[in-house]
């Protein structure tokens, strides 16, 4: 089944920006997910080649880290159980926040 209900949150920790992806379960035993994510646009479901992948999640949610600031990231998601890998979601977008430098004050 297609993975459904995907949310972004964007933020910064530690000075570089992160996007939280989070998702509705997909009914089944034994189910991880993969996500996809690039800043090249792809497909409405299919990443583009060369997208980063983080797999074998088995929650509903993940956090993407060490992306470039102010840049738009597109993201797929997808179910794997031991028939294999389900169709990917539809593509959701989120654009990172740009982080301001720090100032080092003078004395």
């Amino acid at each position: 089944p297609q993975v459904q209900g995907v949310t972004l949150t964007r933020g910064v920790s530690d000075g570089s920006p992160f996007l939280a992806v989070s998702w509705t379960a997909v009914s089944g035993s034994e189910i991880t997910y993969t996500v996809r994510y690039s800043a090249s646009i792809g497909t409405e479901t299919e990443p583009p080649p060369g997208a980063s992948t983080v797999s074998g999640i088995t929650g509903t949610s993940s956090t993407l880290s060490g992306l470039t600031q102010d840049t738009m990231y597109y993201i797929w998601i997808a179910a794997v159980s031991s028939d294999g890998q389900g169709p990917y979601s539809t593509r959701v977008s989120e654009t990172t926040f740009e982080v301001p430098q720090q100032i080092a004050s003078v004395d």
